[in-house]
């Protein structure tokens, strides 16, 4: 059987030329370095998240109710 029989999409690949084409114009696009940069960026925050440490349950007093100088 042969794809046509099958029905199947023949894949084409583009030579190198065209191939390299495509990647000169999408590395000199702006639009593409804006995207790189925000992928960084959030894959940077990612990583820091889990790899900062929590402050072991150490949370600050809510602000409903009077402190120190102020109770009476």
């Amino acid at each position: 059987m042969t794809m046509h029989g099958l029905h199947l999409r023949h894949w084409h690949w583009p030579d190198r030329h065209t191939l390299s084409l495509h990647l000169r114009r999408l590395v000199h696009d702006p639009r593409f370095w804006a995207a790189l940069v925000i992928t960084v960026l959030v894959a940077l925050m990612l990583i820091l998240s889990f790899v900062v440490k929590p402050n072991n349950g150490m949370t600050p007093p809510p602000y409903g109710y009077p402190l120190y100088p102020y109770m009476w």
